[in-house]
């Protein structure tokens, strides 16, 4: 009986250390791809001044659209609802360029906007990396009986990013 109850022991021993090893290599992976998001939304940040400058050379000047970018870009607060506005902002003054055909013969202007675009396609395989791996982790933490040890370790749900990109959704044919 006590040779029983040992290896019963032994078991929920390895089954908690796996857990726990399995939820710690989770949550650095988190870790890595909110950063490589971070990493480039500042790309995308950086880019957006420099879209501004270019806009305003041209006379494209619908101030409240313009001001709001600016903003935006040195806004604080929650990260999403920050990236949101940005994309919201940065879809306004690409659409509002779309209707000066002399910005989009430039080639300084081209040249951003590919940037742009390069950015926020890596901006969005980054999202999807995250939020497959936040789907990994509310799994790993939510089934039974990984339930009956997320809570001892302080595990909580994840939340998925959703925010889209300034270019999602807009037919740039000409580019």
């Amino acid at each position: 009986m006590i040779y029983l109850l040992a290896g019963l022991a032994a078991l929920l021993l390895v089954w908690i250390i796996l857990y726990f090893n399995k939820m710690v290599r989770l949550s650095n992976h988190l870790s890595e791809a909110h950063s490589n998001i971070d990493v480039q939304l500042k790309k995308r940040m950086d880019l957006i001044p420099n879209l501004v400058e270019i806009a305003k050379s041209y006379g494209v000047y619908e101030k409240t659209t313009l001001e709001e970018v600016v903003k935006l870009r040195s806004g604080e607060g929650d990260q999403e609802q920050t990236e949101r506005l940005v994309s919201k902002g940065l879809k306004s003054l690409l659409v509002l360029v779309e209707d000066y055909p002399d910005i989009k013969a430039d080639e300084v202007y081209n040249n951003l906007f590919k940037q742009l675009v390069e950015v926020e396609e890596a901006i969005q395989l980054t999202r999807r990396y995250y939020n497959g791996t936040v789907r990994e982790f509310n799994i790993a933490k939510e089934v039974f009986p990984n339930v009956l040890l997320a809570g001892l370790f302080g595990y909580t749900q994840r939340h998925y990013l959703e925010f889209e990109t300034a270019t999602e959704k807009i037919n740039f044919s000409e580019k």
